[in-house]
């Protein structure tokens, strides 16, 4: 048994591994488990590459409607890009991609048909954004959600729905639907998040400016179904054995 970071080296493009252990907290093993990553899952090792490290979430472009989508939805979209399919988290900025297939459950396929990302669609990744925290007030309540999590939250601004992304500092929205699966629900709730609540944007601070580094990037296809990408720390927390 060996970290799929050591196995990803030692072994050619191609081969198989089974998943054996992953270390990590309830956190890590969500993710995982989100992208079909789990004890006794099958990955077939791609190809590790260095590539700029993106932090924030995606601006996309689809048909005419500007989208906002966190990293881990992102992996989650596959694309056709001239005739490769790769997932919409690989496409740099102004790349155009076909979408061919969306991974998770029947919730997460719903979450991505109401942002109008569904098989067929040309997605254009427009650029990525840094990594911000918004501080947001609901009632006498204050809390902060991060950018990937403020994208599943529709609000009224100017007559129009957008994700509450697009409020700057000191604006307000009514909310008309919240995309997402029990944690975000469950977080939600805890802060009275829900449709008709009048959320106010207090303050938004970049964590992280979007990519100024490189980073190594791990692609593996999970049961022979779908590729995904995995980022150097969470791969290390994967245990694999060859087959």
């Amino acid at each position: 048994m060996e970290r799929l970071t050591e196995a990803t080296k030692r072994l050619e493009k191609g081969a198989e591994v089974r998943v054996r252990k992953i270390e990590g907290g309830t956190e890590v093993k969500g993710y995982l488990e989100d992208l079909g990553i789990k004890e006794g899952t099958v990955l077939r090792i791609q190809a590790e590459h260095v590539i700029h490290e993106h932090r924030g979430p995606l601006h996309l472009k689809v048909g005419e409607r500007d989208v906002i989508l966190g990293q881990g939805m992102a992996d989650r979209v596959s694309v056709d890009k001239h005739g490769v399919t790769t997932t919409l988290l690989k496409l740099e900025a102004n790349e155009k991609g076909v979408v061919r297939g969306l991974s998770g459950g029947k919730e997460t396929v719903e979450i991505f048909e109401k942002l109008g990302i569904a098989e067929g669609k040309e997605v254009m990744m427009l650029e990525y954004l840094p990594e911000e925290v918004f501080t947001l007030k609901v009632k006498e309540m204050e809390f902060n959600l991060g950018g990937g999590e403020a994208s599943k939250v529709f609000v009224k601004k100017n007559r129009e729905t957008v994700q509450l992304n697009y409020l700057n500092t000191g604006e307000s929205g009514e909310v008309v639907d919240i995309l997402g699966g029990t944690h975000i629900e469950q977080r939600l709730r805890e802060v009275d998040i829900k449709p008709g609540a009048v959320i106010t944007v207090l303050k938004r601070e970049v964590t992280a400016q979007a990519p100024k580094r490189h980073g190594k990037v791990i692609y593996v296809r999970v049961d022979d179904e779908y590729e995904v990408s995995l980022g150097h720390g969470v791969a290390e927390k994967v245990f694999v054995e060859a087959l």
